[in-house]
């Protein structure tokens, strides 16, 4: 097993701020109505919304982990996890 944490923990008002967008957290009841109004099926809404409380809650963070990332990059830098995701939302 690896640990793959990054180089800077980023949350959601890093992202919005990265895209010139707003960031409004929401609450678990609206991540869990979103989730059903995607079209996932009764069964499958827990999970994501699970994993939505546990980054809310910090849980996610990968503070007090020693990451693996680095050496499995063999001696390459990691790119800019911030800079990857704009391209990756810009890209489409």
């Amino acid at each position: 097993m690896y640990e793959l944490v990054g180089e800077r923990a980023l949350g959601g008002a890093d992202l919005a701020r990265a895209l010139g967008s707003a960031y409004a957290p929401g609450t678990l009841a609206d991540a869990r109505a979103a989730i059903a109004a995607s079209g996932a099926e009764p069964f499958q809404v827990p999970m994501p919304a699970s994993t939505y409380s546990a980054i809310a809650h910090g849980f996610l963070d990968g503070s007090g982990i020693e990451s693996d990332l680095c050496a499995l990059l063999a001696g390459r830098e990691p790119r800019d996890a911030l800079d990857v995701f704009v391209k990756a939302v810009r890209k489409g």
